[in-house]
């Protein structure tokens, strides 16, 4: 049964977007003073310790089969930490527009992986028009010119677009999982996803011997608990309930929420480009979320 959408997954495809927003500048804050794979293992590890405080709090429990792992191990290691620190990566390489851009990708990956994979998600020219319609205004917001870097920097650029790909998989997995509890699913996600970082990190990185800053300290804690466990949290319930291929156009709308985050905060005034942006995002949104009309029966 295809997956229906309602008010409700819309406020959280909104909030989602509006929590990831605020982490590209987060992890520009933790940058300076701490690496990429440290980044992604801290907030991690934050997340985890969040997310099993809930699980507890919930009366829930992580699986007790080591063979009941292998879901999460995939969700943890392709949704998470694997793109995490692709990005972290080639953040330090390339401008944030760019990456907002070639993660553009991610969506478009979603709703072939779907059409594959998923049943009731087939590929239609609606659902392909939505997610045109939304890349044209992710291009429109972060602004054509942001494209004149392309090709500088092809390894930091093919790993965004690698991480924006893993999201897809990983999306597109996440939906075949949905008898599963979302708590249990973030927990279990966040525990693997730090089992994984963690080595890579004091390997690669020897992050006993860093200086961090605080700000950089607080950025990675927030991180973990903001757009780490409550982020991944909300995106498992809003793929069960919503579907693949509407959850991942998030990636549209979170640089939207970026601009929304600076109009709140700091009283910037949204640019007209900006609000065109958004006209295309959301009227994206809605081509996807338009259902067909039922066929009238013949007259008699």
């Amino acid at each position: 049964m295809s997956p229906t959408t309602s008010p409700r997954d819309l406020a959280l495809l909104l909030l989602l977007a509006a929590i990831w927003g605020s982490s590209y500048t987060l992890i520009k804050l933790a940058l300076p003073t701490v690496p990429p794979v440290t980044v992604t293992a801290g907030r991690m590890i934050v997340a985890a310790a969040v997310m099993l405080v809930v699980l507890r709090l919930r009366g829930e429990r992580l699986p007790s089969r080591l063979r009941d792992w292998a879901p999460y191990l995939v969700t943890g290691i392709i949704g998470n930490a694997l793109p995490f620190t692709l990005i972290n990566w080639g953040e330090t390489r390339i401008d944030a527009g760019l990456a907002a851009i070639l993660t553009g990708v991610m969506p478009l990956g979603t709703m072939l992986l779907a059409h594959v994979f998923i049943s009731d998600e087939r590929f239609t020219l609606r659902k392909g028009a939505g997610v045109a319609a939304g890349f044209a205004g992710l291009v429109v917001l972060v602004g054509a010119d942001a494209l004149a870097g392309l090709g500088a920097q092809v390894l930091a650029q093919l790993a965004v677009v690698g991480a924006a790909l893993c999201y897809s998989a990983s999306t597109v997995y996440a939906r075949g999982l949905s008898r599963l509890s979302p708590t249990v699913m973030t927990a279990a996600t966040m525990v693997t996803a730090s089992a994984a970082s963690v080595p890579v990190a004091l390997v690669a990185e020897a992050p006993w011997r860093l200086e961090p800053g605080v700000i950089a300290i607080a950025a990675i804690i927030v991180l973990g608990v903001g757009a780490t466990a409550a982020g991944m949290l909300i995106f498992f319930v809003l793929v069960r309930s919503a579907g693949a291929t509407l959850t991942a156009l998030v990636n549209y709308l979170v640089p939207v929420m970026g601009v929304a985050w600076g109009w709140l905060v700091l009283a910037e005034t949204p640019s007209l480009r900006a609000l065109a942006a958004l006209a295309l995002i959301l009227s994206g949104i809605a081509a996807i979320n338009r259902r067909p009309r039922a066929a009238r029966p013949p007259s008699p």
